[in-house]
């Protein structure tokens, strides 16, 4: 379990064991001897859909799991794998992020062998509130203007921007940036610094924000950690959003 190939071999191995004589003893040993690993959350949902498969309870799969944390994250992430789109969809609505999905945009989701927080992924992908992207854009300039848009086009048709970019080129190769954005009757203008292929994604996030702000929307862009070098952003009430980010553990 001590790599990716590991861990995902391992927990083949442990199921068809299982599977030969059903002794929920090795299911427990198995949780036992991993529960102290720092889990990202595709090794906690790897794990949990394999659980899953068993058709242990969940009370009998955590009942030997003494880490706290391993506990509560294999359980939350057992139960949102339960969950359907329609139940997700409903969860949006609830949690005042979306209006919702129509029957079409339901239709076109992929739910083959996906659950839980690859599931809600691919429903917020789906939905209007969600943006999710590359930090490193693999070519120079970056592309500032289209990634304004893209903020602009999860904002549930709140906000209504004007954007253009002017980059420029010194000899050795320095970009110097400005981009304006025009909305709430004033122009914006955001200069970040050069940092080669990559955005400045503290940046953008405050720029938006603070449009957002005194375009008197109560409303706001949300960053989501992914532990990666890509983002995702959300728009809604900040503690909604962190809320729904921590039921389906995104």
């Amino acid at each position: 379990f001590q790599n990716e190939k590991n861990y995902s071999n391992g927990l083949k191995a442990v199921l068809e064991l299982y599977k030969k004589d059903k002794d929920p003893a090795v299911i427990h040993k198995m949780l036992e001897s991993i529960q102290e690993m720092d889990f990202t959350n595709y090794q906690i949902e790897s794990l949990t859909k394999m659980l899953a498969k068993t058709e242990l309870s969940l009370s009998e799969i955590t009942k030997n799991i003494e880490n706290e944390t391993t506990r509560t994250r294999v359980s939350k992430t057992y139960l949102a794998n339960q969950l359907s789109v329609n139940d997700i969809v409903k969860d949006l609505k609830e949690f005042g992020l979306s209006q919702g999905l129509s029957q079409d945009q339901i239709k076109n989701i992929d739910t083959e062998d996906t659950y839980g927080s690859s599931l809600a992924y691919s429903v917020l992908e789906a939905s209007d509130v969600f943006l999710w992207f590359d930090a490193e854009t693999g070519f120079i300039p970056c592309e500032y203007d289209a990634l304004i848009k893209d903020f602009e086009s999860i904002s549930q048709g709140k906000l209504k921007l004007n954007v253009w970019m002017d980059a420029q080129m010194s000899s050795d190769d320095y970009t110097t940036y400005k981009i304006y954005v025009a909305a709430n009757d004033k122009i914006y203008i955001m200069e970040p610094e050069d940092i080669g292929d990559w955005y400045d994604v503290e940046m953008v996030f405050g720029l938006m924000n603070k449009i957002a702000a005194e375009a008197g929307i109560s409303e706001e862009y949300v960053f989501i950690d992914t532990g990666d070098q890509t983002v995702m952003a959300m728009f809604g009430n900040k503690s909604k959003v962190e809320a729904f980010a921590n039921k389906y553990q995104l």
